[in-house]
């Protein structure tokens, strides 16, 4: 049985052999040079999908970095806090403990040092 089946095997090979395709014709340059813009337009088309699919990746990544009322509010307190340390550090160390701030009054009013004040004249009789 076994030698039937091989037999019956080797007869089914041997009719598939002359029933190969034929190979395929040689193109002429027309042919390539359609295959070829074809293929280029191919991988122009895979190139654009996978630079769509980065862009929308990096998109969603900058839309999760998206200023916040907090972050904000820290990056401007960061920048005043950066600009009083830089007025800080510009003065020489000799001028900004010797010098005490001082106050400027504008044009035309008294300064708080010249102007009495309300309760000079009056009698306190508990020191307030």
């Amino acid at each position: 049985m076994t030698r039937l089946a091989l037999i019956l095997l080797l007869l089914l090979a041997a009719c598939s052999r002359g029933a190969e395709e034929a190979p395929p014709a040689r193109t002429d340059g027309n042919d390539q040079a359609a295959m070829q813009r074809s293929l280029d337009e191919l991988t122009l088309s895979v190139r654009l999908k996978a630079a769509e699919a980065r862009i929308e990746q990096l998109e969603r990544q900058v839309g999760a970095l998206e200023a916040t009322p907090a972050k904000l509010e820290n990056q401007l307190l960061q920048q005043r806090l950066e600009q009083v340390e830089a007025r800080a550090y510009a003065l020489p160390p000799s001028d900004a403990a010797s010098t005490p701030p001082r106050a400027t009054a504008k044009r035309g009013e008294p300064t708080p040092a010249a102007s009495p004040s309300p309760a000079a004249g009056r009698f306190n009789p508990f020191g307030l």
